[in-house]
This record gives structure tokens, C-alpha cells and sequence, in this order.
């Protein structure tokens, strides 16, 4: 965040949803995820065809829907 301070706002969301996510883990998961993992890599990467904070809505979309799937499996 240091880094792009102008997405700070952005990024600080995504840093927040992972960090209250629920850590449950379950192998059907395991694909969110990953999806969740690329995307974050993604946001380090400067070439790419979303902006940052389009990729953090994605990423943030993508945790909402993994955790709605961890609520299911309790």
C-alpha cells in the first residue's frame, strides 16, 4: 500500500475482508481460493487488463462469494 498510495483506500478494503474472512478450510474451496491468490498476485503485477481498484472489486466480490460458500459447509 506504501507503494500506490492513491489505491490505498482500495487495497486496505481487500486487506480487511481477508483478514476478517473466515479461515475455514475445506477442499471444496480450494478453487476460490486459488482465485483469491491469483488475483492478489495480480495486484503486484503491473501489466494487466483490469485498473486496481477493478481487480480489488473482483477480489472483494471473490471473498464475499467464498465466504458465503464457508457459511453453507457449517
Amino acid at each position: 500500500m506504501r507503494q500506490l498510495p492513491e489505491h490505498e483506500r482500495d487495497l486496505r478494503k481487500v486487506a480487511d475482508a481477508l483478514r476478517y474472512s473466515d479461515p475455514m478450510s475445506h477442499p471444496s474451496l480450494a478453487v476460490y481460493e486459488e482465485q483469491i491468490q491469483r488475483g492478489i498476485l495480480a495486484l503486484s503485477s503491473p501489466e494487466g487488463t483490469m485498473s486496481i481498484p477493478e481487480q480489488c472489486e473482483a477480489l472483494l466480490r471473490q471473498i464475499a462469494d467464498r465466504n458465503s460458500r464457508v457459511k453453507i459447509l457449517k
